[in-house]
């Protein structure tokens, strides 16, 4: 086997970064830096630089930088696409498989993006970055990120976190009043005490709307209810074992004798039905926990989790990218919503 040498080595690195869209934050690295952090010489550095330049990869701007030649494959997608989402996102996930169907269908270079917390310097390095359209994903209201987020609305779109007061395009599941069809479910079995578990609703909005929603229902079918609120995690440990912790302090208060409990998202419905079996209440034989969305990791947990169901993404996707390609714009439109599915709820073992 031939032993490649190391700058070429680092040129094919480099090529690679740059095809996956890695250096669309800024400007390429220059020699030094880069020497630093792959542990090579500057001169193995600048060799592997003059390779991709005679490649055509990269080109000298007029102030000498580094830049990336405009004939690359990614800057001549159809469009630059951002998904900037936190890092305690599990997969699978709806939101992100059908973003990146639809970046391929539409032939659009797509870079992923996580970030460990809401004043991570990476979300408001990426919003600053080189793309035509943004996906952001539980966007925190604190005012200078709302404030750099007002200034770029026009290439963003917010998951579930609503922003339209600010003019920012809002891509949202099914509507919040499905969970009424949940908890008239609830009702039918018997059940007449049904809690709600969620974050607090001046930390989270979305929350707020599903614990109104969650209100409203159980006074709708005559049902009583305590609310168990949380303050927003710190995303230094999964959502699932936060919660955990949150719900064991509530059984360990003795707050809890409700004979179900809907969760305001899956993640805090894993996380409460956990400590629930830590303290020997078995799920759904003693109380039934419900949720909304993310029926594909529902189903995976166990026990399944009974859910608002979500519908198929990928009509809602398609005018956004049709609107950012030019084809069909709609400068106008704030809000799409994904459709609901036939089936309102995804029926799952922990209401059985």
């Amino acid at each position: 086997m031939t032993h490649q040498a190391k700058y070429i080595q680092i040129a094919d690195l480099l090529e690679q970064r740059i095809e996956k869209g890695y250096y669309r934050l800024g400007n390429i690295p220059g020699a030094l830096k880069l020497a630093n952090e792959l542990g090579a010489s500057y001169l193995t550095v600048r060799q592997a630089i003059q390779l991709l330049l005679k490649r055509g990869i990269l080109i000298r701007s007029e102030s000498d930088r580094l830049q990336i030649s405009p004939d690359n494959p990614v800057e001549h997608s159809t469009l630059k696409v951002l998904f900037l989402r936190p890092a305690y996102l599990s997969t699978p996930n709806k939101w992100i498989e059908a973003i990146s169907h639809t970046a391929r269908k539409y032939h659009c270079h797509l870079q992923e993006i996580v970030f460990t917390s809401c004043i991570d310097p990476v979300i408001l390095e990426s919003l600053d970055g080189d793309f035509d359209l943004i996906f952001c994903m539980h966007m925190s209201r604190e005012k200078l990120l709302i404030s750099k987020l007002e200034r770029h609305k026009n290439k963003i779109v917010t998951l579930f976190s609503d922003l339209t007061e600010y003019g920012i395009r809002l891509l949202d599941g099914p509507s919040p009043e499905r969970i009424k069809e949940l908890i008239g479910m609830l009702a039918k079995q018997g059940v007449h005490s049904i809690d709600y578990f969620g974050k607090e609703p001046e930390n989270n909005r979305q929350e707020g709307v599903r614990q109104q929603m969650w209100q409203e229902a159980i006074a709708q079918y005559n049902c009583q209810g305590t609310a168990h609120l949380f303050r927003e995690h710190s995303l230094t440990i999964s959502m699932q074992a936060f919660s955990r912790q949150m719900f064991a302090e509530v059984l360990e208060r003795e707050r809890f004798h409700a004979d179900a409990l809907f969760c305001a998202n899956v993640d805090e419905a894993m996380g409460a039905i956990r400590a629930l079996l830590d303290c020997g209440i078995r799920v759904p034989e003693d109380v039934k926990v419900v949720s909304f969305g993310e029926p594909e990791r529902a189903t995976l947990f166990c026990p399944s989790i009974t859910v608002v169901n979500i519908p198929d993404i990928n009509p809602a996707l398609d005018p956004i990218f049709e609107h950012y390609l030019g084809k069909k714009q709609s400068p106008k439109r704030l809000v799409f919503r994904a459709e609901d599915p036939d089936k309102v709820i995804f029926y799952g073992e922990s209401t059985r």
